[in-house]
């Protein structure tokens, strides 16, 4: 059973070895602290208020934000492997660089989320919101995006190959320069999408609305 650390606890931590492995954090308010740099791996996160808050460059990997409040956070080339985030709220949040491989990201919301350069590598985003979200050169082959909203998302240059794209809404979407190899876009919708100079070498189209696309 992890250790229940209270927000006085976690206040007097930061300012010593900022050390939260392990521990239990849940549903506290943790609104616009500093954790920059911290270990927080395997730490227990569900239902905690973090918005605002600077997780740049924080190890988080294994841990548990399920429901989690992260708008507006900084989490900047952070780590996140193997982490829970399922429905947690990531709106708005700076996830550039950050690495997200195998995490758990069914339901997220990541509006307007900036994750340019992130690894996605093998992530589940089943059903997650990514509308107008930024993920430019990310790397993302071999991650489960079925029926995530991705309207308006930018994967400008992304790494996309094998990754799973079925029944989800990816109208204007912008995958220029994308390298969409063996990817599924299965009864996706791409009106509108831009695909030019998208390399789509063995992609499946089947069933998908290509109405409006720019080639």
């Amino acid at each position: 059973m992890k250790e229940k650390l209270t927000r006085e606890q976690v206040l007097a931590e930061l300012e010593n070895g900022r050390d939260f492995s392990g521990k239990d954090l849940s549903r506290l308010d943790l609104q616009n602290l500093d954790f920059s740099e911290a270990d927080m791996s395997e730490a227990d996160l569900r239902g905690a208020q973090l918005s605002g808050s600077n997780l740049n460059l924080v190890n988080l990997s294994k841990s548990v934000l399920e429901k989690a409040n992260l708008k507006n956070a900084f989490l900047s080339r952070a780590n996140l492997r193997e982490a829970d985030l399922q429905e947690a709220d990531l709106s708005n949040t700076n996830l550039g660089g950050t690495d997200f491989e195998s995490a758990n990201l069914r339901g997220a919301n990541l509006k307007s989320a900036y994750l340019s350069g992130a690894s996605l590598i093998n992530a589940v985003l089943e059903k997650a919101d990514l509308t107008g979200a930024t993920c430019s050169l990310a790397k993302l082959e071999r991650a489960d995006l079925s029926k995530a909203c991705l309207v308006e998302a930018d994967f400008c240059g992304a790494k996309l190959k094998n990754a799973n794209f079925s029944l989800a809404d990816m109208n204007k979407c912008k995958l220029y320069k994308a390298k969409a190899v063996g990817a599924n876009f299965k009864q996706a919708n791409l009106t509108s999408a831009n695909l030019y100079l998208a390399d789509l070498t063995g992609a499946i189209l089947e069933g998908a609305i290509l109405e409006g696309v720019i080639k």
